[in-house]
């Protein structure tokens, strides 16, 4: 049996199991990612979408997928495991696209890494979430449900574990040698690079959450909130680049402003 797929995503609902064991109830509609090519996918072979969605990569659904932005998207997420590249293809889309830039982790980190509390976070992204334009980037579930109520794309970075070390290292190691500020005042510190407590070191928090994160996106892509949504599945370094290479400044759109609401620090966020 074959069911049409696109972008390597077919649209099941059912019941999925993490390897937390947890199960999920698919809510009653599917969607399937946007892109330009379309393929089929045999549900009972080894090489299925849903080999990925539990938890494995499969080089092989959906060869050589074109993945783009729809040019007509305005409320836009982005999410992703930390070191993912969230913020900076948030950032490369508000460059081009000329939308404001909303980065969670700037509102959610005060000084001195204090937690905002749930209620506050919330009033923040409550007071953007109704602007006819936004990019914002952040896998937060305190407001997760008031942004995907109101966007129109969701870009999913689920990239392999291999390259999304590779990146958070090289990006912690830089920002903790250089005293880079990231959010109001704070900076990431050499000795964090040696812990092995994912609530300390950001290194150790993307290698423990990786797996997860995948799975739960796997699940979104099967049967996201709503209908509508429009998805953009990225699964590879090249995919990603390719993206970000293919944004342009859209015609009549004049050109984005020196500073972007909300923006934290000069670099890829967690």
């Amino acid at each position: 049996m074959t069911t049409p797929v696109v972008d390597g995503v077919a649209p099941f609902c059912r019941r999925y199991s993490g390897r937390s064991g947890r199960t999920d109830v698919a809510p009653s509609h599917c969607r399937n990612t946007t892109t330009t090519r379309r393929v089929t996918i045999d549900e009972e072979s080894a090489s299925s979408a849903m080999a990925r969605i539990v938890g494995r990569y499969d080089r092989h659904v959906a060869p050589g997928a074109v993945v783009q932005l729809p040019h007509d998207a305005r409320r836009i997420i982005i999410r992703g495991t930390s070191g993912s590249g969230k913020t900076t293809l948030a950032r490369r889309i508000a460059t081009t696209r000329a939308i404001p830039h909303v980065e969670l982790d700037g509102i959610f980190h005060q000084a001195g890494w204090t937690p905002l509390d749930d209620e506050r976070f919330r009033a923040a992204v409550a007071s953007f979430m109704d602007a006819e334009r936004w990019v914002v980037c952040g896998n937060y579930r305190q407001v997760a449900p008031l942004l995907l109520d109101r966007a129109d794309t969701v870009v999913l970075l689920d990239l392999p574990r291999r390259t999304v070390m590779a990146r958070v290292l090289r990006r912690s190691i830089r920002r903790a040698v250089l005293r880079e500020e990231l959010w109001n005042g704070n900076k990431e510190r050499v000795s964090n690079l040696f812990r092995t407590d994912p609530e300390v070191s950001i290194i150790a928090w993307a290698w423990t959450t990786h797996a997860q994160r995948h799975v739960e996106m796997g699940r979104f892509l099967a049967c996201p909130p709503r209908a509508e949504l429009r998805l953009v599945h990225v699964t590879t370094a090249a995919q990603l680049r390719s993206l970000s290479a293919s944004l342009a400044a859209m015609p009549g759109v004049a050109p984005p402003g020196t500073t972007l609401a909300r923006e934290g620090g000069h670099r890829d966020g967690p």
